[in-house]
């Protein structure tokens, strides 16, 4: 967003909204005494403080004190120590921390945008986000319960079968007695026991 510079006088950097001289490529990080102790720089011969303000700034591997660039870490990971490659003449170097009150100061400008940008990109974000929650909740409460509704059908058809498999049966042997018999055609045991198979022909359709 904004173009980054070394400020030389309080050891920070500066920002710019366009690009000047000594603009830098990529942004870089600023390193405390922790990192420098883990790169074994006391026993190298560096003296600085152990304070809560940075002391260097990293570009990947490189490290820069007030603009310069004093070494660079190599083969650094879990297992092996980084080895160290200084600069002419920055072997044994006295540090001085770096002045983060006057370095927000002359950045307040920029500071002030950047944090209004961010407080209202947290706004959006969360009225945006805000406003699909709810409209997921009420999509939901307007949709059936298609679970539910699967349960209530198979349990009344378990509760139900064995009344339909009834049905079969009684059916199935009034067939058999209208076969057997040779009830004539238009007798009243041969309407009644059709009627029977009809109504449970019926019964069976409903309950199933």
């Amino acid at each position: 967003m904004y173009k980054i510079t070394w400020d030389k006088e309080t050891g920070g950097v500066l920002l710019h909204s366009r690009i000047v001289d000594g603009t830098l490529g990529i942004s870089p990080r600023p390193v405390f005494w922790e990192e420098l102790d883990l790169l074994k720089l006391n026993e190298l011969g560096w003296k600085y403080p152990h304070t809560e303000e940075p002391l260097l700034w990293a570009i990947n591997k490189q490290y820069w004190y007030q603009g310069e660039l004093m070494f660079e870490a190599k083969g650094a990971n879990v297992y092996d120590a980084a080895t160290i490659i200084f600069q002419p003449g920055k072997d044994n170097v006295e540090l001085n921390p770096i002045d983060v009150k006057k370095m927000l100061k002359r950045n307040a400008e920029f500071m002030f945008l950047l944090e209004s940008e961010a407080i209202e990109f947290i706004r959006e974000t969360f009225i945006q986000y805000a406003g699909a929650r709810k409209s997921v909740a009420k999509v939901a409460a307007n949709q059936l319960d298609y679970e539910t509704l699967a349960k209530r059908m198979e349990a009344k058809i378990k509760k139900r079968w064995p009344l339909c498999v009834k049905i079969v049966i009684v059916s199935r042997l009034c067939h058999l007695i209208l076969q057997r018999n040779k009830v004539k055609k238009y007798s009243i045991l041969r309407r009644l026991i059709s009627f029977l198979l009809l109504s449970l022909e019926v019964k069976t359709l409903k309950l199933c």
